[in-house]
């Protein structure tokens, strides 16, 4: 059996689909990826790149894999969470062709804010830049190409927030009636009634998350 989401999590990296992807795989009618960030539709070359588990390499049928516990008459939604899938031309692609067109999903934030986001997480969780950077010395480095390219995350910060420019060429590739914009904000702000709407929208019951606990993941 072929399983294919439903919904997806496209963008943007650094806006809060961590927490987003939690909240909505906790809810008993849906199935996520056994991974946060199945990464099955990135291009070949990307950093994120997944060279054993990838639709070039097994077509949609390689997709079962990350969803092993999928029960059809349980589950109405199923989730792949993949913020850069926003950035591939491999997703737009595939999701354009796949039988069912899915709800893609983008949850933004305001650009400088997500900016310094990634800087923080680029320096503090993964530790690929110095600790006694600054965010200025951060800023001038990105504006100066001073990054390798295979620091195309880092290097293509501020064109990577250029949140428009990516999604009016998903809106051509599947519609406008299938892309779905969120904003991190809202969710920080009132996460109860922003996955009440969510879910509403989703088919699911939204009651789940009257009692739930919102945590912050990947702070």
């Amino acid at each position: 059996m072929i399983v294919i989401p439903n919904l997806i999590i496209a963008g943007a990296p650094k806006c809060g689909s961590t927490s987003l992807h939690h909240y909505l795989a906790d809810h008993p009618s849906v199935c996520a990826s056994i991974e946060q960030e199945s990464r099955f539709l990135m291009d070949e070359g990307y950093p994120l790149y997944q060279p054993e588990h990838n639709i070039a390499l097994h077509g949609l049928e390689g997709y079962k894999h990350f969803f092993p516990s999928y029960e059809s008459a349980r589950h109405r939604v199923v989730l792949d969470t993949t913020p850069d899938y926003l950035y591939q031309e491999t997703a737009l692609r595939t999701v354009r062709e796949m039988p069912s067109a899915p709800s893609v999903l983008f949850l933004l934030r305001k650009p400088s804010r997500r900016i310094y986001s990634l800087f923080r997480f680029a320096q503090n969780n993964v530790g690929v830049l110095d600790e006694g950077m600054t965010f200025a010395d951060f800023v001038a480095r990105v504006r100066n190409g001073g990054f390798p390219a295979e620091r195309v995350i880092l290097r293509q910060a501020f064109e990577h927030s250029d949140y428009a420019t990516y999604i009016a060429r998903w809106i051509e590739a599947i519609g406008r009636d299938n892309i779905h914009v969120l904003l991190f904000e809202d969710m920080a702000r009132d996460p109860e009634q922003f996955m009440s709407r969510l879910a509403r929208q989703c088919g699911i019951d939204q009651d789940f998350y009257s009692s739930y606990d919102f945590g912050v993941a990947n702070q």
